[in-house]
């Protein structure tokens, strides 16, 4: 999957889905020195429970190209 994920979705993909499926903005993580598949959370002064959301986005970002991934691999 990694090999289909880096040949079929741009590194930027993940935070431009955060931002318009779920109204979180996160930087990717190229920009600070760390791998471009990566994101930077700004531990701000949140509540805890908002850290518990952005897990939850990312978690479904994750899910839509396992099941992306698993629908090309059935054709």
């Amino acid at each position: 999957m990694v090999t289909w994920l880096k040949k079929n979705v741009h590194p930027l993909d993940l935070v431009y889905r955060l931002a318009e499926n779920h109204s979180i903005v996160l930087l990717n993580g190229g920009g600070f020195d760390a791998p471009n598949w990566s994101v930077r959370v700004s531990f701000v002064n949140f509540q805890d429970d908002v850290y518990d959301d952005i897990g939850r986005a990312v978690r479904a970002v994750g899910r839509s190209y396992v099941d992306t991934f698993n629908a090309v691999q059935m054709k």
